[in-house]
């Protein structure tokens, strides 16, 4: 049985195709992932003032957190920080230099209204 020969517009739009999808992972790499762990997180817990609360969890047993892409829960140390209380959204931290709350950032993903 013999095919039709393919039609020059299907063959371009083939190529075209094959090209971005070649040229995806290269364009893909420039967004930012906002589920990944604060980027802040990489410098440690020494200046808290950089710190980066990623994620809170509080259930009737548990309460937990994310700071610099470390998991912690009440009462733990992360370098010279103490870890008082974790709320949902905020986990209150106590320094040297005092104690402060660290807050979870607003969703910068846009929602239709």
């Amino acid at each position: 049985m013999r095919t039709a020969p393919a039609k020059p517009a299907v063959l371009a739009a083939l190529l075209l195709l094959l090209g971005s999808a070649a040229a995806g992972p290269a364009t893909a790499s420039a967004l930012a992932d906002p589920t990944a762990p604060n980027p802040r997180g990489q410098r440690g817990a020494q200046g808290m003032a950089d710190a980066g609360l990623t994620w809170t969890r509080v259930t009737e047993n548990r309460r937990e957190a994310v700071i610099n892409g470390i998991r912690v829960t009440e009462g733990d140390r992360l370098g010279g920080v103490r870890i008082l209380r974790i709320r949902h959204g905020a986990v209150m931290i106590e320094t040297a230099s005092g104690r402060s709350t660290l807050r979870l950032q607003p969703s910068r993903i846009k929602q239709r209204p």
